[in-house]
């Protein structure tokens, strides 16, 4: 096995070609996991999540070592999803009342927008 750099906590730091070499050798018949386990001397858990991201086609998952969207930005998304459908919700009264307690605002003439200019 070759040398690959390590983490300040002292684990090894794997590339992407690496890894995918690595689950193709499985997926190929090569060797099985254990036996490659054994050889390249990496934990038989590890080598086990490259192929189920690899398999799953999550090519740049395996690069990160995540799902192929982040559940931080799977939850955001959510999130801007949910208020926009509260604000499409909202009955018309409810956003004409949003509207006019924003305070004044410039209109197209340069004047004060009133309620006539909405």
């Amino acid at each position: 096995m070759g040398e690959h750099p390590r983490k300040a906590d002292g684990r090894r730091v794997f590339s992407t070609e690496f890894k995918r070499a690595t689950v193709q050798r499985i997926l190929n018949g090569e060797k099985t996991l254990a036996e490659l386990s054994r050889v390249l001397d990496i934990s038989p858990g590890l080598i086990r999540s490259w192929k189920r991201f690899a398999e799953s086609g999550a090519t740049a998952a395996v690069q990160a070592n995540e799902d192929v969207v982040p559940a931080s930005q799977l939850r955001e998304a959510y999130a801007k999803l949910r208020e926009l459908e509260r604000a499409l919700a909202a009955s018309p009264a409810d956003l004409r009342g949003r509207i006019l307690t924003r305070g004044p605002a410039v209109g197209a003439k340069g004047g004060k927008r009133g309620e006539a200019d909405l």
